[in-house]
């Protein structure tokens, strides 16, 4: 029973995420801005903070360096209590630092990216550790984001394969190498935006419908983002897609919104809704983000609000 199931989230490759406000932003010169957040992310993270305001209990793991491990906890616990359990492993370097950019002017967004540090044979096998402690056949185990420069696929995919046979449900969401690794297992859910899709099947854009029934060979759920324009979750029985009917709202951050989704996707599974209702939450939940200066500043009224402008129809292929 998915209500008796308790969610894990693990990141890897975390981050701290800064968001400033640049009118008029251009390169080069000096400009006055505004600072908006600052905060510990990576999608792991975000999905767990997603939880929290959904009422939803989590356990959030991953590497975090040594530096920014206290602040991580503090944070956390400042902002949502109990709701999230930080077992966090920790590596000797320091976390990545990613900064957004917003014109507010313009609507624009730059983001800028650092690729985060390395880790060794060490803290592998320590997140194994962590995995073999926390993982039970009632969990749900979320593996989000990116990994950490020069982690094989190959080990990430170990770690996958260590809670499948645990007896857990995974969840996956991440790109590239790491995406190809995973999506060749009996995952629980996979969760690629329409790039990463086409990307790893091959197929054209206009055959994307038809490329995520390609995933379903070994994933019970594939649910694929498409930014403003929505998103689709294929499943047995199921062929939905849902958008929402809000084009005069001003977005002010998209950092984070498919993580978002993801936790009302979750948070829908955990309630049993049905698979409309399910999916017109989660698409609400990326929504209420994009309308919010950063992660977690908006509640459920909001989240039911944006659900009623939700419109949720049959996911047809072309």
């Amino acid at each position: 029973m998915m209500q008796d199931a308790h969610i894990i989230t693990v990141g890897l490759n975390p981050a701290i995420d800064r968001v400033i406000e640049a009118p008029f932003f251009r390169l080069g010169g000096t400009q006055s801005v505004r600072h908006i957040s600052r905060y510990p992310a990576g999608k792991a993270i975000n999905v767990s903070r997603t939880l929290a305001v959904h009422g939803v209990r989590s356990v959030t793991t991953g590497f975090v360096g040594g530096d920014d491990l206290a602040w991580f906890d503090r944070f956390l616990a400042e902002a949502h209590g109990e709701m999230i359990t930080q077992q966090f492993v920790r590596v000797n370097e320091r976390t990545r630092e990613n900064m957004t950019i917003v014109d507010p002017l313009h609507q624009v967004e730059t983001h800028l990216r650092d690729a985060g540090f390395a880790v060794g044979d060490d803290d592998v096998a320590q997140m194994h550790v962590a995995l073999k402690r926390l993982v039970t056949p009632s969990s749900v185990v979320c593996f989000c984001g990116s990994l950490p420069p020069r982690l094989p696929p190959e080990l990430f995919a170990q770690m996958i394969q260590q809670c499948i046979d645990a007896g857990a449900k995974v969840v996956v969401d991440t790109s590239g190498a790491a995406l190809k690794a995973a999506s060749a297992l009996p995952l629980w859910m996979i969760k690629p935006n329409v790039d990463e899709l086409l990307g790893l099947t091959g197929m054209p854009v206009n055959r994307f419908r038809d490329a995520a029934e390609q995933l379903r060979t070994q994933a019970e759920h594939v649910v694929v983002t498409m930014g403003a324009d929505g998103a689709g979750w294929l499943g047995q029985d199921i062929a939905l897609w849902a958008r929402a009917n809000v084009e005069k709202h001003p977005v002010i951050n998209t950092v984070g919104c498919g993580d978002c989704l993801l936790g009302g996707w979750l948070t829908g599974m955990m309630a049993a809704l049905s698979p409309e209702k399910c999916l017109r939450q989660a698409v609400a939940t990326a929504t209420a983000n994009a309308f919010s200066p950063a992660i977690g500043l908006y509640d459920m009224a909001r989240v039911n609000d944006l659900a009623e402008r939700v419109v949720v129809e049959s996911w047809k292929s072309p």
